[in-house]
């Protein structure tokens, strides 16, 4: 886990519309705001994926363009968790890395770059060059993208959830580990922690046995899953059941399951029936997206600033606001900017316009990214 770290942030600089261009300008201004991803990628420099690759080549002349330090030395790390080693004087492959142009000509190749990525893909989600696109589904296929060139930072967005489905035809269950990079709040009136903590998280299930959950069908009889998934470690009991926190206030104990029905395949007998589909959540990424659906009508949606959780073994994690990405307009058509910690403060960055400006809710929040700090 890499916690914020104040070496990798950077000062307040905009950039230009190159025409519909603002929910792009937006996702990659919050996405430079999370300070692990420019230090997973220099920790990453000398490997292949990094500088043999022309996306993340062009994402750290970003970084270095907007005046991000890039072979410095760097602040250490007041967190509990283990630091990072402090860059050297001297980076072996800053001839690489140097920008020769502005910023805004590296971001427009890597956004010609996503374009072309959509277009190749075998989905119905095409993306051009010029036309509106949603800041979620770019930020979506901007994370299909990570996840092909540069696997080491796609990683830090990436949660896991065990999704179960159970078949009242013939009782059986199908269960698979799957993973995620965003929450989506369909309705404004649930809170991102009723969102967020409704379900069992913690950071340190990487190495445990997912334990074997109840589920409840349709017609409320319980059931055992039948198939448990392997793994090398087992979880206690204790481990099972974290109680998560918000803004350092305790939430209630909460149901760990959420059903909903569905007309999925169940792998045990294949048929077409009344299902309930239910999903856990098991380990939360280093970055958390949060996705608030507002096209059809603008509401104020209340968020904290800080997230903590209380895991296994009374550790507590923390997470930082480091963006929060605004819309304004309907599903036809609007403008993206967005609210950035930088090196000096929170800026709002309006393309290229820059001013100082708090963290706050307002009825045009659309996105938020919440990093990592600490782990006590």
């Amino acid at each position: 886990m890499l916690p914020i770290n104040d070496a990798f942030k950077l000062p307040a600089r905009g950039f230009r519309n190159i025409g519909n261009s603002c929910y792009f300008n937006s996702l990659m201004q919050s996405v430079l705001s999370c300070t692990s991803v420019m230090e997973t990628l220099y920790i990453n420099r000398e490997t292949p994926e990094v500088a043999n690759n022309r996306f993340a080549i062009y994402l750290i002349k970003i970084y270095i363009a907007l005046g991000g330090q890039w072979g410095t030395s760097s602040t250490p790390s007041t967190s509990s968790t283990p630091s990072t080693p402090s860059p050297p004087s001297v980076d072996t492959k800053i001839d690489i890395f140097k920008p020769e142009h502005s910023a805004d000509v590296y971001l427009v190749a890597l956004y010609r770059i996503l374009i072309r990525y959509s277009q190749a893909k075998k989905n119905n989600v095409k993306m051009y060059i010029g036309s509106q696109e949603d800041a979620q589904e770019g930020f979506m296929m901007l994370m299909d993208l990570f996840d092909y060139c540069i696997p080491q930072v796609s990683k830090l967005f990436k949660h896991r959830y065990l999704s179960t489905i159970h078949c009242d035809r013939c009782g059986g269950n199908s269960a698979k580990l799957e993973e995620g990079v965003s929450f989506e709040l369909e309705k404004t009136e649930q809170s991102l922690s009723e969102i967020l903590f409704e379900q069992a998280a913690s950071i340190e299930d990487h190495l445990c046995t997912i334990p074997t959950p109840t589920i409840t069908s349709a017609n409320q009889h319980n059931t055992q899953l039948d198939q448990q998934p392997t793994d090398q470690q087992h979880m206690s009991p204790a481990d099972q059941q974290p109680m998560p926190t918000t803004d350092q206030q305790h939430m209630p104990p909460v149901d760990h399951t959420q059903t909903t029905s569905t007309d999925a395949k169940v792998s045990v007998c294949g048929w077409r029936s009344n299902k309930v589909k239910i999903s856990k959540l098991k380990t939360l990424s280093e970055i958390i997206v949060v996705s608030i659906k507002k096209y059809m009508r603008k509401e104020l949606f209340s968020f904290p600033a800080k997230l903590s959780f209380t895991f296994k073994n009374n550790r507590v994690g923390v997470y930082r606001l480091m963006s929060q990405i605004e819309h304004a307009g309907g599903m036809g058509g609007g403008h993206y900017w967005a609210i950035c910690d930088r090196s000096d403060g929170v800026y709002e960055l309006n393309d290229e316009s820059t001013r100082l400006l708090d963290f706050c809710p307002t009825e045009s929040t659309y996105m938020l990214f919440y990093q990592f700090e600490s782990l006590s």
